[in-house]
C-alpha cells in the first residue's frame, strides 16, 4: 500500500505546482479516483481491526468535524435567500472543496506511509517542471500541448519585471507561479538534505520568483520577515538592520502598488460589500459562492473578493472562520523557522486573494506539518483510537 499512498502523494504535489498541465483530462480526477479507494481500503482495514492512528490531535479531530458540519449548513441558507446561485461555479467550488477536504482525510490517514524522500523529490520535480514551463513561455514555445487553451502563461506589461513580463507557465497564474517558489525554496531549507541541493533550489526559486514576480507575494515575503522576526522570534535588535535593508528593497513594490490606486479602492469596495454581507448573517454564512452571488446582487460583477477571510465569512460564517483562523494560529507553534516564514506569506497573500479552493492551504497547513515530523512514536498530535 505505502508504494500506492506516495503515488497519490506524487500526483498531489505534482497538480499542485503545475495546475494546467493534463492529459486529456484533469489529473485532479486521477487523484481523487486513487484517494477513494485507499480511504475504502482504510475503512475496511479499520473494520477489521478496529483501531486508528491519526496524525492529529483529538481537538483538531472534533474541530475538522465541526467544520465540515458548518460549512454544509451554511449551504441551507441558499434555500431561502435573495442572491442568485451561479450553479457551475457553486458546483465546481464544492467539488474543489471535496478534493481538498479528501487529501487532508488522506494524508491525515496515510501519514505512516508517507515518505518523505518520495516528498522532496516530488516537490523539487515538480517546482522544476514548473520552472521549466516558464522558461519556456518566455522564450516563445508552445506550451499548451497537454494544457487547456486559456492558460495564461505569459502575462504582458508587468512593471518593474526583469524580464518585462510575469510569467505563470502550468501554473495558470503569475501570482500562484511566485508562491509555488517560494513554497519550493521554503520546503527545501525547513526539511533536512544536502546543503549544495538547498542552495541549487534556492538559485532556481529565486529565478522563478523573478521570472513571475507577483508583486503582491513578494511584499508578502518582506511582510514576513518583518513579522517573524520582530514578533515571533523577538530578535530585534539583532535583525533590524537586515529588516530595514528588506523595507528598502521593497520600496519599488510599495510604491508601484501604491500607483495601482484605482485597484485598490475596487478591492476596498468589494471587501466593504463583503464585510456588510457578512453583518447580515454572521452565524452561518450565505452558503457556498454567496460571495459572489452577492457582488452582483449589490449591482457589481460576479467575482471572488480577493480576501479569503471575507470569503469564509460571508459563505459560511463566523463559526468556519474563527476555526480556521485557529488551525493557522495554531500551526505556528511548529519549531521550524522556515515554516513559519512560509506560513506568514501564506496569510498575506490570503489578505489579498482568494486561496481556499485551492490546495496551497492543504499543503503548508497540513502535509508540510506532517512531513516536518520525524518522530511519530512521540509526537503529542498522533492520535490512536479504538473503534
Amino acid at each position: 500500500m505505502k508504494w500506492g499512498v506516495n503515488a497519490v502523494l506524487f500526483l498531489f504535489i505534482f497538480n499542485l505546482f503545475n495546475r494546467e498541465f493534463t492529459v486529456f483530462v484533469d489529473l485532479r480526477i486521477f487523484i481523487c479516483l486513487f484517494e477513494v479507494v485507499f480511504l475504502l481500503l482504510k475503512a475496511t482495514q479499520v473494520a477489521f481491526n478496529r483501531n486508528l492512528l491519526l496524525a492529529t490531535s483529538k481537538i483538531n479531530l472534533f474541530i475538522y468535524f465541526v467544520l465540515i458540519i458548518a460549512v454544509c449548513i451554511s449551504n441551507i441558507t441558499w434555500l431561502n435567500s435573495p442572491l442568485i446561485m451561479d450553479k457551475d461555479t457553486f458546483f465546481n467550488l464544492i467539488i474543489l472543496y471535496i478534493y481538498n477536504l479528501m487529501s487532508v482525510a488522506f494524508f491525515t490517514l496515510f501519514f505512516k506511509e508517507l515518505s518523505l524522500n518520495i516528498f522532496l523529490k516530488s516537490v523539487h520535480f515538480s517546482a522544476f517542471f514548473l520552472l521549466l514551463s516558464m522558461i519556456a513561455a518566455l522564450c516563445g514555445i508552445d506550451i499548451y500541448f497537454f494544457s487547456n487553451e486559456d492558460v495564461r502563461a505569459v502575462h504582458e506589461g508587468a512593471v518593474l519585471s526583469p524580464f518585462g513580463v510575469r510569467v505563470a507557465g502550468y501554473s495558470e497564474d503569475a501570482n500562484y507561479a511566485t508562491l509555488c517558489m517560494m513554497i519550493w525554496g521554503y520546503t527545501s531549507y525547513a526539511l533536512p538534505g544536502i546543503k549544495r541541493t538547498k542552495l541549487l533550489v534556492l538559485f532556481c526559486a529565486i529565478l522563478g520568483v523573478l521570472l513571475s514576480f507577483s508583486k503582491t507575494v513578494i511584499l508578502g515575503l518582506v511582510v514576513s520577515y518583518v513579522f517573524y522576526f520582530l514578533i515571533v522570534s523577538r530578535a530585534i535588535y539583532f535583525v533590524f538592520p537586515a529588516v530595514f535593508g528588506l523595507i528598502v528593497i521593497s520600496i519599488p513594490f510599495i510604491l508601484d502598488l501604491m500607483s495601482l490606486l484605482q485597484t485598490m479602492s475596487t478591492r476596498f469596495v468589494m471587501w466593504s460589500v463583503a464585510f456588510e454581507a457578512f453583518l447580515n448573517n454572521p452565524i452561518f454564512g450565505w452558503g457556498i459562492s454567496a460571495v459572489r452571488s452577492n457582488f452582483l446582487f449589490q449591482g457589481y460583477w460576479y467575482v471572488q473578493p480577493h480576501n479569503t477571510f471575507l470569503a469564509i465569512a460571508v459563505d459560511h460564517g463566523i463559526i468556519v472562520l474563527s476555526i480556521f483562523v485557529y488551525l493557522l494560529v495554531h500551526r505556528f507553534k511548529e519549531d521550524n523557522a522556515s515554516y513559519r516564514l512560509l506560513l506568514s506569506v501564506l496569510i498575506f497573500l490570503m489578505c489579498t486573494s482568494d486561496l481556499l479552493p485551492f490546495p496551497y492551504i492543504v499543503f503548508i497547513i497540513v502535509l508540510l506539518p506532517i512531513m516536518l515530523k520525524t518522530d511519530v512514536g512521540n509526537n503529542k498530535n498522533v492520535m490512536r483510537l479504538r473503534i
